[in-house]
């Protein structure tokens, strides 16, 4: 049998690793491929990313209410989806409290792309 080297080399990824705590409360993180990690209020990966800086830079603010977020993820992953082919086709949200946490599928039909 030949035996394969697999080595830390042939494997990368970046994280958004999220949650709370008693001493800092709400925490989003952003670890890079090198493995550094750094505390953000906003964090945005995967390939449609690159197509919502604009957006998120213009409409992100801290403080907004529940339903004000959930309307800005909705909104800027819709437009990362209608410019990258390779992002899916729903919206998942996940709301992480000291309570616990609560998922959310926003469905392609329900999502409002641009008329051009």
């Amino acid at each position: 049998m030949k035996k394969i080297n697999l080595t830390i080399d042939y494997l990368s990824a970046s994280l958004i690793v999220c949650g709370v705590d008693n001493v800092d409360g709400p925490q989003v993180y952003s670890v890079c491929m090198g493995g550094t990690a750094v505390r953000q209020n906003i964090v945005m990966s995967g390939s449609g990313s690159q197509y919502i800086y604009g957006f998120v830079d213009t409409n992100f603010r801290v403080g907004m209410s529940k339903q004000d977020a959930k309307e800005f993820i909705k909104q800027a992953v819709t437009l990362a989806t209608y410019r990258d082919n390779s992002s899916g086709g729903i919206v998942r949200l996940m709301d992480i409290t000291n309570e616990g946490y609560e998922r959310d599928v926003i469905s392609f039909d329900d999502l409002n792309f641009p008329d051009n």
